[in-house]
């Protein structure tokens, strides 16, 4: 009996050790509804999640455009993984246009 429970035990840690991290990344579009400007944000915090974290102003809104899976872990301070979808030329001169708008947090309290 011990020799079975010993090799479950080394099974179960076997396993363990193969186990790999993902999380998910988000492209936030942040628009203030008064104004129609808005900027471009990468994060791991969905829509619901980033104005608990970061500052939102009260007339701007927060909603995805693009997600994708990153495999891994962020420990460390890695950066996260690159968008997969943004290979083309056309995308990525979408994100440096966003990218130009995204100087700085928009200054207002949370919900």
């Amino acid at each position: 009996m011990r020799r079975l429970l010993g090799s479950l035990i080394f099974v179960i840690c076997s396993l363990s050790v193969m186990a790999l991290a993902e999380y998910r990344m988000f492209t936030l579009k942040i628009t203030n509804t008064q104004t129609k400007d808005y900027r471009l944000v990468d994060s791991t915090l969905d829509p619901i999640q980033y104005p608990y974290y970061h500052t939102v102003h009260k007339d701007e809104i927060v909603q995805y455009t693009d997600t994708w899976r990153c495999y891994g872990d962020t420990g460390g301070f890695k950066p996260p993984c690159p968008n997969p979808h943004l290979r083309d030329g056309a995308a990525q001169a979408q994100t440096a246009e966003g990218s130009e708008q995204n100087q700085g947090p928009a200054p207002s309290a949370n919900p």
